[in-house]
Order: C-alpha cells, then sequence, then structure tokens
C-alpha cells in the first residue's frame, strides 16, 4: 500500500502540537480580510511563518485548499481597496495652487492604487491582467512535430 503525500510529495504527517482548529480559522479570516501572513505570524499568540506555511505543505487538516482560497478572497479584499483608494483620491486633491500638495496627495493614492491591483491580479487570477495563450493541434489535441 502506498503512503499518502503531501503537496511537497512527502509523507503527510500527524497533525503538529502547534496546529488548533480555532488558530488556523482566525489565521484564515484575517487573510480573507486582507492581513499579511508575515503581520499574523508576527503575534506573540501566533505560530511562525514557517510553521503555517508547514501546516499549507503538509496540508494539515485541509489547510491548504483553505489557505489558497483565503487568499483568493485576499485578491477580492484588494480589488475592492483598489476601489476605495481611488476614490478616496478624489477627496484629497486639494491644496494650495502651486504648491504641488494635492499632487503629491494623489500621486500616493495612485501608487497604493498600483500596488493592489497587482496583488489583487496575483492572488486572485480574474484581477489579472495576464494575457494566457494556449496552443493546441487540430480539435484541441496535441501538436504534432
Amino acid at each position: 500500500m502506498e503512503e499518502s503525500k503531501n503537496k511537497g510529495g512527502r509523507p503527510k504527517s500527524t497533525i503538529p502540537p502547534s496546529y488548533t482548529p480555532a488558530i488556523a480559522s482566525e489565521i484564515l479570516d484575517r487573510i480573507s480580510n486582507g492581513e499579511s501572513k508575515l503581520t499574523i505570524c508576527g503575534e506573540s499568540h501566533m505560530p511562525s511563518y514557517s510553521t503555517v506555511s508547514k501546516w499549507e505543505l503538509d496540508d494539515v487538516e485541509g489547510f491548504s485548499a483553505r489557505y489558497a482560497r483565503a487568499r483568493e478572497i485576499q485578491g477580492e479584499y484588494y480589488a475592492d481597496r483598489v476601489t476605495a483608494e481611488s476614490e478616496a483620491a478624489l477627496g484629497v486633491a486639494t491644496g494650495e495652487a502651486g504648491t504641488g500638495e494635492a499632487g503629491a496627495r494623489v500621486m500616493a493614492k495612485k501608487i497604493l492604487a498600483d500596488n493592489l491591483k497587482w496583488r489583487a491580479g496575483t492572488l486572485n487570477g480574474k484581477y489579472s491582467n495576464r494575457v494566457k495563450q494556449e496552443i493546441s493541434g487540430p480539435d484541441g489535441g496535441a501538436i504534432q512535430t
């Protein structure tokens, strides 16, 4: 009988002592709400970044699929933030003529929006501007060489 393997090709381990469903749910909820794994894992009551990464790699209690979904939702969160930040840029476009203050505020908002758009696209493919191109043979089959 072949041993069950995780995503990394290693045998699936037992549940690590630091794993609890409550902590895993908190991490996934917070990621879904836009927080980074680095920030979350930096808190004293949370497991380390590498421990959470291991949970994902070893797929502890189905953590891998739930983590992937949380990241996808995080992409939607960032996409929503792009809209909010872009609208907020309109409100900060004030300042004395010739001071550059209004332009600097708008530019800061634009940079933030651009970064959020990029992050949304990397986390959730529906917000990506990458073009996927596939080449196939007749009727979608393999290309004969």
